[in-house]
Parts: structure tokens; C-alpha cells; sequence
């Protein structure tokens, strides 16, 4: 009775989980200016699926319009009651993560006989019309003065009129803390780093190791996360999203194994033979780099091997999860990339970014550590592992041939 009532349990907890998958990518859009002299720069970032919503309306026009033509018109700024003019041919598109698209392009803000133009308010009028409940994530920064701003645009408040421009500069605790914020909401948002660090923790039979595995993670993409926002290094952003996905389902793969002491080898044979797979799909459809799939399948089944032969196999899940987090970390750096770093100094911003992601991970293994430990007490550990387990495998599954296929 409690087995099944278990059962019960972790399917609508994967049910609800992944809805909150689907609905990870809502409608929202993020537009940053910034504005130096009297040159604003724009950058649109928005959800592919968003923009095929707009496609249909530019698509009834004839000639179709495009993006270069629509967006400057729905994304405004006003140097007092005249809206800044787009600056011809400055329109181009940003590589973006998986799933998204980008824009950026610049305009002409007329200073007249000032030093500098008094931007008074901006206004965005992209996809309302189309999606009623989408919400625009706007952050104005003007370089002039160092001043920055964020407002929520919804579909009844499309502009915002910004404050006078004699604040003070911003100052580094400023600085830390939006830093330190967005790395704690990027943590806690992201449901397949979630997924990850759940997977982690769920075969972890003390607390002792549960905590070696998380500081695996956190060097690793300390590691890589740093290289990469100091421009050190870089990765393309599809490879890095699938092979974090892939990441989910080989840990909750190696956690089932685990728990049935691996006397079945029918198991990571499957996972190898699914990361063939997926390598002769990345081969026919380009969109994954088949060098990476390549590598982390040649990598899994050396470490499938080592934990065959090994007499503790625990001691091993440490490395595991020092090297996926060097994938991880490629994944955070992409998103502190979108969030307008100064260009002064990057070690604060990327200090602070990091700062927030490891509260947000320990405030995650607070919350999960005495709920195993509730749920080990009214089932056996193997049952929490493998239900736990399938939820994170079904999850990494998704996502991975989501992001393989779109």
C-alpha cells in the first residue's frame, strides 16, 4: 500500500514538474538600452515560439515585414517628447541560447544644445497585441551618468516615464546585490539545474557526501564560469544546453544503478546505447556539435567502468559532479552575459553572480535533505532513490531531445 501510494506521489510531483518545464519559457521578453553619449543601444532577447506569434502577423503584410522593420518601431525611447530615431543598417542579430532569439540595433538620441540627452521615458508595445499576458523585462542604463533601472512591462502599462537623472552613481554594495540576486533567481528558476543538483543529493547516503558532491558542482563551474565571462573561454550555446540535459539523465541513470548494486548491466548498456543515439542524431541534424556527444559518451562509459570496478563507489560521484559542473557553468555564464555587465570591471559582477547561485544551491539542499530524510523513513531508501531518480530521468529526457529536435 505505501508503494504504491509512493508511486502516486512522484507522478504527480512529475506531472507538476513538468508543466513547470513547459512553462519555464513563458511569454517574456528582455529588452536592455544603453545609452552612451547620445547613442542608445537596444538589445531584444524573446522566446523563438513568441516570435513565430509575430511572424504570422509580419506575414500578412505585403511585402512581409521583418524584424529589423518591426521591433525599432515597438521599442521606444524619448529623449524628452521625441522618440529616438533608429540609426540606419545598425540592425543585426546576437547568437542566443537555445530556444531564443536576439536582437540588437542603435539610435539617435537628439541632444539638441545639452551635453547629453534627457531620456524622460521608454515604451514597448512587442507582442501585446499578439500574447495579452506576456511580460517585457526592461533595464535602462545610462553610461552618462551610471544610472540603471528596472521595470515589468505588461499589457496595461507599456511605457514607464524614468526619474530624474541626478542620482548618485551606483555604488559596488548596489552592484553586489543585483549581481548576488540574479544569481540566487537564475538558480532557483532554472529547472534543469534543479533537476541536476536533486539528482545529486538523491543517492547520497549522508549528509558528509551529499555536501563533497555539491562542492564538486561548485568548483566546476566556478571554474568555467569565470573563463568564460573574462572571455577565456566559450562554448556553443545548443552543445552547452544539451549536454547539461544529458548531464540529468546520466546522473539519475548512475543513481538507479547504484541503488540496484549494479548487478544488472542492461542499464548504463541502454544509457550507452541511447548516447549513440543521440550522437548519430546530432551528425544528421547539425545542431549539436558530435565532437561533445562524442566526448561525453566515451567519457560515461569510462566512468560506468570505474564504477563497476570500484569498492566504494561514492568516493567516485564527486568527480561526476566536478566535470558536469564544468557544463553548468558554461550555462551560467550565458545568462550573466545578458545582464549588461559594466564595463569597468567584471570581478565584481561575476563574484557576486556566483555568490548567489551557491545561497540559492544550499538554500535548495536545505529544503531537499530533510524531506529524503522524511521520505527514507516511510519507505526504503532504494524506493526514494529510484522514484526520485525516474522524475530527474524523465526530466533530463525531455529536455534533451527537446533541444536535439527543435
Amino acid at each position: 500500500m505505501k508503494q504504491r501510494l509512493f508511486g502516486w506521489l512522484m507522478l504527480v510531483v512529475l506531472l507538476t514538474m513538468s508543466a513547470f518545464a513547459n512553462a519555464h519559457g513563458r511569454s517574456t521578453s528582455y529588452i536592455t538600452w544603453t545609452l552612451h553619449e547620445s547613442i542608445a543601444t537596444v538589445r531584444v532577447k524573446m522566446a523563438l515560439i513568441d516570435q513565430s506569434a509575430l511572424s504570422a502577423g509580419w506575414a500578412k503584410s505585403k511585402p512581409p515585414l521583418e524584424a529589423k522593420i518591426v521591433l525599432p518601431k515597438n521599442i521606444l525611447l524619448f529623449d524628452e517628447t521625441q522618440a529616438c530615431s533608429p540609426i540606419a543598417d545598425s540592425f543585426h542579430e546576437l547568437a542566443a541560447e537555445h530556444g531564443s532569439v536576439a536582437y540588437e540595433w542603435q539610435a539617435r538620441c537628439s541632444a539638441k544644445n545639452r551635453a547629453a540627452p534627457s531620456i524622460t521615458k521608454l515604451r514597448s508595445d512587442l507582442l501585446f497585441d499578439v500574447l495579452a499576458a506576456h511580460v517585457a523585462l526592461v533595464r535602462f542604463h545610462d553610461v552618462n551618468s551610471d544610472l540603471e533601472f528596472d521595470y515589468v512591462l505588461t499589457d496595461s502599462r507599456r511605457e514607464v516615464v524614468l526619474p530624474s537623472q541626478t542620482t548618485p552613481s551606483i555604488s559596488y554594495l548596489t552592484m553586489v546585490a543585483r549581481f548576488g540576486r540574479a544569481g540566487i533567481e537564475h538558480l532557483l528558476t532554472g529547472w534543469d539545474h534543479l533537476a541536476f543538483l536533486l539528482a545529486l543529493v538523491l543517492a547520497s547516503r549522508s549528509i558528509r557526501t551529499a555536501l563533497i558532491c555539491l562542492t564538486g558542482f561548485t568548483l566546476g563551474h566556478s571554474l568555467t564560469l569565470s573563463m568564460a565571462v573574462l572571455g577565456h573561454a566559450a562554448a556553443k550555446t545548443t552543445t552547452v544546453e544539451v549536454l547539461i540535459a544529458i548531464s540529468i539523465l546520466l546522473v539519475s541513470t548512475e543513481n538507479v544503478w547504484l541503488a540496484e548494486n549494479r548487478s544488472n548491466l542492461r542499464l548504463p548498456m541502454a544509457c550507452l546505447l541511447g548516447l549513440l543515439l543521440l550522437l548519430g542524431a546530432s551528425v544528421w541534424l547539425g545542431t549539436v556539435s558530435p565532437v561533445a556527444l562524442a566526448g561525453m559518451t566515451l567519457f560515461e562509459a569510462c566512468y560506468l567502468a570505474l564504477l563497476l570496478r570500484s569498492d566504494n563507489p561514492d568516493k567516485l560521484r564527486w568527480l561526476c559532479a566536478s566535470l558536469f559542473g564544468l557544463l553548468h557553468g558554461f550555462g551560467f555564464a550565458g545568462t550573466l552575459s545578458q545582464l549588461d555587465l559594466p564595463a569597468g570591471s567584471r570581478l565584481i559582477p561575476l563574484a557576486s553572480f556566483n555568490i548567489g547561485l551557491e545561497i540559492g544551491q544550499i538554500f535548495v539542499a536545505c529544503l531537499v535533505w530533510p524531506l529524503l530524510l522524511w521520505l527514507r523513513k516511510r519507505y526504503s531508501e532504494k524506493q526514494v532513490i529510484v522514484w526520485g531518480s525516474a522524475l530527474t530521468m524523465a526530466l533530463g529526457s525531455y529536455a534533451c531531445v527537446a533541444r536535439i529536435w527543435a
